[in-house]
């Protein structure tokens, strides 16, 4: 049996032992799946596109909203 590949709060590598078969002990599991799926570090492009891309379509839609708003608006007078 391996030693546990997963990381503490302070940082540290973890003293527990793996199952067989696995790199991780059943308290840093979920450090298995974050690893396996870490192909870009946090901040990346590739991270935080989505999140952009979603920011962007509601300013838009704010905007246009006003727009619409003000154009009725000075319709009316």
């Amino acid at each position: 049996m391996d030693r546990c590949h997963g990381k503490t709060k302070s940082g540290e590598r973890c003293k527990r032992t793996a199952a067989e078969g696995e790199e991780f002990c059943s308290i840093h599991a979920d450090q298995a799946g974050a690893s396996a799926g870490a192909t870009h570090a946090p901040g990346d492009p590739e991270e935080t596109g989505v999140l952009d891309t979603i920011f962007v379509l509601a300013a838009a839609g704010v905007i246009i909203t006003v727009g619409l708003v003000l154009r009725r608006t000075f319709r009316l007078l």
